[in-house]
């Protein structure tokens, strides 16, 4: 409330309600105990979860034209990070192995040790759910939603999982058409790019991409790509599938693999995710 009354323009993540809207959320900010205690008291997050708070912070959000972006992809990766079928994604080609090794990984154990753990699974299923049905909550009380995936955490893929996330969304509240404007004329808005970008027009920048199918009639149809238009360049499928493979190719490539190390070393970022 104080961020949203001090003008803090947007929010990210899908858990934020759960965290607080949680009676204990004093305990959840305590830097000691911090993750024993949230490990501990995940069910109850969920069970405890204040809907007439969170309706409050919410209506105060759309009051301020404060957004929100949920970024799912996290919470479905934490999920479902003991299924094989989600854990053996094609697109990992893509992904450097120091990120895959050094990164990825260790988060990937620790949330299949975490959901193997006396049923951990269905915790980690209902408080993904349970982010879903306050999006859906958010939406229906006027907050605008943005969409992002947190790219680079694990089992985030650049590109990939944007597709993915609309399809959360969808199943969150959201029509195809909100969905794909989440995505699109929304964040144009938010960051001050509307006579650019958002929506196709004379004058715009011709960032496009061409489907062959409509996604308003399944959101599915966005990952079926015909073309793309880039800073004024056309890429056929064709195209598009040969820097697929050249991702391929410079993903798995030694000097590609150093230049990832060294990024993520210097990245004050990263580093504080690695705390976490």
């Amino acid at each position: 409330m104080e961020a949203i009354n001090l003008d803090q323009k947007s929010f990210e993540h899908g858990r934020i309600f759960m965290y607080e809207c949680f009676p204990e959320a004093d305990s959840l900010k305590n830097p000691t105990s911090w993750k024993a205690y949230f490990s501990k008291s995940k069910a109850k997050i969920v069970k405890r979860f204040d809907s007439v708070q969170a309706k409050d912070l919410m209506i105060l959000m759309q009051k301020k034209n404060t957004h929100w972006t949920p970024t799912l992809q996290t919470l479905k990766f934490e999920a479902n990070a003991h299924k094989e079928m989600f854990t053996s994604n094609e697109n990992l080609k893509y992904i450097t192995s120091i990120r895959k090794k050094l990164w990825w990984k260790y988060d990937t154990d620790y949330n299949r040790e975490k959901n193997l753990e006396s049923g951990g699974f269905s915790i980690s299923e209902q408080f993904f759910e349970a982010s879903k049905k306050q999006v859906a909550m958010a939406h229906k009380l006027g907050v605008s939603i943005m969409a992002g995936t947190d790219v680079t955490d694990s089992f985030v893929f650049a590109g990939f999982s944007l597709h993915d996330e609309l399809y959360e969304l969808t199943r969150s509240g959201l029509s195809n058409l909100e969905a794909l404007q989440s995505a699109t004329i929304i964040p144009a808005r938010f960051s001050n790019k509307e006579k650019d970008f958002g929506t196709i027009d004379l004058g715009k920048k011709a960032d496009l991409i061409v489907l062959n199918k409509n996604p308003l009639n399944n959101i599915h149809n966005t990952k079926d790509i015909y073309g793309v238009f880039l800073n004024g360049t056309y890429y056929n499928e064709e195209k598009i599938i040969e820097l697929k493979n050249f991702t391929e190719i410079a993903t798995s490539s030694f000097h590609m693999n150093v230049k990832a190390l060294i990024s993520l070393v210097n990245s004050p970022l990263i580093r504080v995710q690695f705390a976490d």
